[in-house]
């Protein structure tokens, strides 16, 4: 489910490229992106924050090593293609979503309350509004996305720490079927359970309180 959903939002993200350099030509390459003079000015330390932030997660492949089954091999590889992965990616879109517009346009209408919207905007502009509609629906699978692989993570945290006797040993129970660590996922699971009982008991607002 995780890597349907991955392909979907990465060829999605490929297809408005490929329409923005279609319209733009190489008026969408522009290099005043790279200019360090911007790095200068207000904001930027959040900047930093927000980019750091959007590379969490290549850690998680490290969790997945006595699943693998050679993990000295794999665990590597894995971790250093999902970085130069996201690099690349994330770098070569932020591009084109500023050429879409032009950079200077780009930025003013980012300051603005269009800014959480560029993305969209970009993809009807230059390809339709059938792909910005595809990816508000993509927007919503990459939250569970999001939440499954926080799961996976959690529920093998769970095991390592039950299997060391740090926590309750049934977490360090692994599933016979599958070799996966069926009670640390029962245990998040049912964690999961009460609280999301617990936001709808409570009236919490459901993205802002609960799933954040």
């Amino acid at each position: 489910m995780l890597g349907v959903a991955l392909v979907l939002e990465v060829l999605s993200l490929v297809v408005m490229d490929a329409g923005i350099l279609g319209h733009r030509g190489t008026d969408a390459l522009d290099p005043v992106s790279f200019d360090p003079s911007t790095l200068a000015t207000g904001g930027v330390a959040g900047m930093f924050v927000l980019v750091i932030g959007a590379f969490t997660g290549f850690e998680a492949t490290a969790i997945y090593a006595e699943e693998a089954r050679d993990p000295r091999r794999t665990v590597s590889r894995a971790t250093f293609i999902a970085i130069g992965f996201l690099a690349v990616f994330y770098a070569a879109g932020c591009w084109l979503i500023m050429g879409a517009f032009g950079t200077d346009r780009a930025v003013d209408l980012a300051g603005a309350a269009a800014g959480p919207d560029l993305t969209f905007r970009a993809a009807e502009l230059h390809v339709g509004a059938w792909l910005a509609d595809a990816m508000h629906g993509l927007i919503i699978v990459s939250a569970f996305a999001a939440t499954l692989a926080f799961h996976n993570a959690a529920s093998r945290y769970l095991y390592a720490l039950g299997r060391e006797g740090l926590l309750p040993r049934g977490l360090g129970k692994v599933s016979g079927r599958h070799g996966s660590p069926g009670g640390a996922v029962v245990a998040q699971s049912v964690f999961n359970l009460v609280l999301i009982a617990a936001g709808g008991l409570l009236a919490a607002d459901p993205y802002g309180e609960v799933f954040l």
